[in-house]
């Protein structure tokens, strides 16, 4: 009785810390759509403590990487991302080497290793970083990051899916309940396997593209404007708009002119909510309580963007934005080659439970056949152990708030000069959403001018 004792005051205690709910994020939402960058760094300085637990290393080294970047501290933001880079990578060799283990434990109380589009776009931000600060070199290492993780991508989950269903499957079969597979009717991920659409990027192209532009290796960068429309064509559900004009302008540069090109983040990316699942429970009693991430768009304003271009004698050039890539249809779709394995985990952690559950109530039952107050005990153990599995299985909701959804790109033609470079953003009706203005602007037909503007709107 004392060690049954001991174990109901230990499933109280897990209750109660499943009960715990980390700090809500999407208070810096408000800053972000502000455009306060600066601010949201310092409130998040203030925060981390209480915004961040222990396990969320690699979150905060992301948002404060995304926000110092958008903020113009381009040094800081290399340091915060690339710690953020080491420790996804740290964090998934992790996960790989303890996969059968991992399955009981619920992923919102281990470290988080970061989304598939934040370890990717990393390397992205990090090469415009680079290219901020006059490092054409470390820019093309930082693309290269990218292409071999893109590459690892399609495979990423496959061994782990096949561990955790075959770990439940081995399970059911030894309890005769094999018509609880994982991936019964009650699954919506049946037929899962781990695979996406996104397997190139356009933005990623395009930057290559202009770094090459910039160094006269045309070869190279018109390798790079054929990727970047096979983008396009290959996976139209990642990109359902028309492919820019602004890849062919880049190679239409009239003698004598320079250019000036512009990128404008807009939108927030998509954020993570839970959603529930009922499955009845094979071992009798409450129903399994599946608790799954699912991404959640988040509607940007921005329905079109120009761009203009004011040199020091007041002549004016005016352009467009075109949308070069989305961000978030690039998160959605990577995430759904975690959604089996989230699934599988989930699925095999609440079997786990449903086991010890039933054991203990079988055994305490059988302390005394007839003995109304062990009869009563194991039914009090069965409605506490219920009450934990429903307190303890949340989905890991967890994900940097501060990547844009959307990327624009455009470029004007301009006599070599200083310029003034004026971003305006409209919604669909016509309406200016966001106005933004780079001074000072040095463009010479040596050197790659880049001009970037944010509209988290």
């Amino acid at each position: 009785m004392k060690g049954f004792a001991h174990s109901i005051r230990y499933l109280c205690i897990l209750i109660c810390f499943a009960s715990c709910v980390s700090a809500d994020r999407a208070v810096y939402d408000a800053f972000l759509v502000s455009g306060d960058y600066e601010g949201a760094r310092n409130r998040l300085e203030a925060d981390k403590k209480s915004l961040y637990a222990g396990t969320d290393a690699v979150l905060y080294n992301l948002d404060s990487g995304m926000l110092a970047h958008f903020a113009g501290d381009y040094g800081a933001s290399n340091e915060r991302l690339s710690e953020a880079e080491k420790l996804m990578e740290y964090y998934y060799a992790k996960s790989v080497v303890q996969t059968v283990g991992s399955f009981i434990l619920n992923d919102s109380l281990v470290d988080y290793a970061g989304e598939d589009y934040e370890d990717i776009y990393t390397n992205l931000f990090m090469a415009l970083n680079y290219i901020q600060l006059h490092k054409s070199d470390d820019a093309f290492v930082e693309i290269r990051r990218f292409d071999n993780k893109l590459k690892l991508l399609s495979a990423k989950y496959e061994q782990a899916i096949f561990e955790a269903n075959n770990q439940t499957e081995r399970q059911l079969k030894e309890d005769g309940l094999s018509a609880y597979s994982p991936y019964s009717s009650y699954s919506p991920y049946a037929g899962a396997n781990g695979q996406s659409e996104f397997h190139n990027s356009a933005f990623a192209r395009y930057i290559s593209l202009l770094l090459y532009r910039s160094e006269g290796r045309s070869d190279s960068a018109l390798i790079d404007k054929k990727y970047a429309e096979s983008a396009f064509r290959m996976q139209r559900p990642l990109y359902p708009f028309p492919i820019p004009q602004a890849l062919d302008e880049e190679f239409r540069i009239p003698e004598g002119k320079a250019r000036v090109n512009v990128l404008c983040f807009t939108g927030l990316s998509p954020a993570k909510r839970e959603e529930v699942l009922r499955i009845p429970n094979p071992y009798g009693g409450l129903w399994f309580k599946i608790a799954l991430p699912v991404m959640e768009m988040r509607p940007s304003k921005i329905a079109y963007a120009e761009i203009e271009a004011v040199g020091k004698s007041g002549k004016k050039t005016y352009g467009k934005l075109e949308l070069l890539e989305s961000i978030e249809n690039i998160a959605e779709d990577t995430f759904r080659r975690k959604q089996a394995l989230i699934y599988a985990k989930t699925f095999a952690r609440a079997l786990s439970k449903s086991i010890t559950s039933s054991a203990v109530s079988a055994a305490v039952g059988a302390q005394d056949e007839g003995d109304g107050n062990m009869e009563s005990l194991a039914a009090f153990i069965e409605l506490l152990s219920g009450i934990f599995m429903e307190a303890s299985e949340r989905a890991d909701t967890r994900s940097s708030r501060c990547f844009p959804a959307n990327v624009w790109a455009g470029g004007l033609n301009v006599e070599p000069g200083v310029y003034t470079v004026n971003v305006s953003c409209y919604d669909k009706n016509g309406r200016l959403v966001y106005s933004g203005t780079k001074k000072d602007m040095g463009v010479t037909g040596s050197s790659l001018a880049l001009a970037e503007f944010v509209c988290m709107r």
